[in-house]
């Protein structure tokens, strides 16, 4: 293994210039699910769409919305006697997001009172990618923490420590420079953590495409 191996995420060999066909499982409690990457290899896909999002702490977790409840309205309080998950709604004086929240509380978020999912980090999902043969494609949200490096350096050495072949990619949200949503923002910090990546084009071409391109961030799509 070389040193540049050791020290950078690796990239998809090559690199597709255009969208692949891509696992994108919904609803997105199942499309986010540590099972994901199991599921998308037995339906024949080499590349999975999973949803990130970054904590307090700038962990990232495998949920699409920021505003957690609209996924995880429960929490897990410990167990009862025969092991079974003793579970309550998350209680009102939890802050509203994601970003708001440390590891030790997502650890405990859960889609159902009984049964239904609870959140992974991007690592386990990476985990899970290699076990299962399969391409992340991480579809970077509007967490504040994406703004700056410690959220992209500890994604950047789980991808390391995984050995995960990683894109981070980003839908082309209209914000301005500097907004949580902005891709320019993030795709600029993934491309200093040396990620491969995409953007996935919702609108007409914006004038700072040119920059895009010359940074080698794919266009997985055509402007609308």
């Amino acid at each position: 293994m070389t040193l540049r191996a050791l020290t950078r995420p690796r990239w998809p060999q090559p690199m597709p210039e255009h969208h692949p066909k891509t696992a994108h499982l919904l609803p997105y409690l199942v499309g986010d699910a540590r099972s994901a990457p199991s599921a998308a290899h037995r339906a024949g896909y080499r590349y999975i769409d999973m949803n990130g999002n970054a904590d307090k702490w700038g962990w990232t977790w495998l949920i699409h919305y920021d505003e957690y409840r609209k996924q995880y309205p429960y929490i897990c309080i410990g167990v009862d006697a025969n092991g079974r998950e003793k579970r309550i709604e998350v209680p009102d004086d939890w802050p509203l997001y994601v970003h708001q929240l440390p590891p030790s509380q997502v650890r405990m978020l859960r889609s159902a009172l009984v049964g239904g999912h609870k959140p992974i980090t991007a690592k386990a999902g990476m985990i899970e990618c290699v076990r299962h043969g399969m391409i992340l494609c991480l579809e970077v949200k509007g967490s504040p923490g994406y703004l700056g490096l410690r959220a992209w350096a500890i994604l950047r050495l789980w991808a390391i420590q995984t050995r995960a072949v990683v894109i981070i990619m980003t839908l082309q949200n209209l914000y301005r420079r500097g907004h949580p949503e902005d891709p320019w923002t993030r795709l600029s910090w993934a491309g200093r953590m040396k990620f491969a990546r995409a953007i996935l084009p919702r609108g007409p071409e914006p004038d700072e495409w040119p920059a895009y391109r010359e940074a080698g961030i794919k266009k997985w799509g055509e402007w609308r």
